[in-house]
């Protein structure tokens, strides 16, 4: 049994850290691994990258925490869609107006922001205390009406940066960890981590094409593999998430070790683990220009 942080040596404190990360509904966790504080380092400065990233995925799939996402029309103007379907003008707008030979005040966008730009402008256009009669006399109207063109093309979140890609090391080296491999060939990948050192990220992309695997028909999941190489002395990580962000890394290019393989393999919808052979293609994963899925017209 572990009893210090990988990252930072320091005691362990009963932290429960998931290994995929909770927002991403990864079920894999112990509390062997890191401590309560690097865990906080890592939850504000790492972990929410992959969130982001995959935002578009865990809008598409209906989770609770799904982000909204950004959309915008043939002429650029912005809307967000969120989880419910429901799209709303990001640009706010507050204009004097005439209606029935009274003066108001006519706002337009989300109704957060439009109650703002509302109040903004009356105090403006009329005064605070006429302001605060109509309110208290509720002498105004509230109407939402929803204009969308046609069609509306979605900014897709999943920007490939070195953060991510740190990120996504930070899972590998931490399943690394879990499986009780010797953590001092890899002192240096826990380091850069640590130091969110993004310059010394060392992950590739790969399976754009569905070349290192193909998953099957109806699978949505998360695996994260460990793998001895015997032919090319190689110990590699391969990771997916939601099928859709593919990474792998060379953890040791001269593995003279017992062989391995270990994987950690679950729905990624309803967190159940899945138990079928995993079959790597690993002589196809060389750099290609990353292409992913993605719902682009809404």
């Amino acid at each position: 049994m572990r009893q210090t942080c990988i990252f930072c040596a320091k005691p362990l404190d009963n932290s429960d850290e998931h290994i995929i990360p909770d927002s991403l509904n990864g079920r894999l966790h112990t509390k062997e691994l890191i401590c309560k504080k690097c865990n906080a380092h890592f939850g504000t400065n790492l972990d929410p990258i992959l969130k982001e990233a995959l935002g578009a995925q865990l809008h598409f799939l209906g989770f609770d925490n799904a982000p909204s996402l950004i959309l915008s029309d043939d002429k650029g103007e912005k809307y967000k869609l969120d989880k419910n379907g429901k799209i709303t003008g990001i640009k706010v707008t507050a204009e004097k107006i005439e209606q029935d030979g009274m003066p108001g005040v006519a706002v337009s966008g989300q109704m957060e922001q439009a109650a703002k730009a509302f109040a903004k402008k009356m105090v403006r256009t009329f005064g605070k205390e006429e302001t605060l009669n109509a309110v208290m006399n509720r002498q105004f109207v509230v109407v939402e009406k929803q204009i969308v063109p046609n069609e509306l093309v979605a900014e897709n979140p999943l920007q490939v940066t070195p953060r991510l890609l740190l990120a996504i090391e930070k899972i590998m080296v931490e399943y690394y960890a879990h499986c009780g491999l010797n953590i001092e060939s890899i002192s240096d990948r826990l380091e850069s981590i640590y130091q969110i050192d993004e310059s010394k990220a060392n992950v590739k992309l790969c399976n754009f094409r569905q070349q290192v695997r193909k998953p099957a028909t109806d699978e949505t999941s998360h695996l994260i593999l460990i793998r001895s190489i015997p032919e090319t002395k190689q110990l590699i990580a391969y990771l997916e998430l939601f099928n859709v962000l593919c990474a792998y890394t060379i953890l040791d290019n001269d593995y003279s070790g017992p062989d391995v393989d270990f994987s950690y393999h679950q729905d990624a919808l309803t967190g159940d683990k899945l138990d079928q052979k995993v079959e790597l293609h690993l002589e196809n994963t060389e750099e290609q220009e990353p292409k992913f899925d993605f719902w682009e017209t809404i």
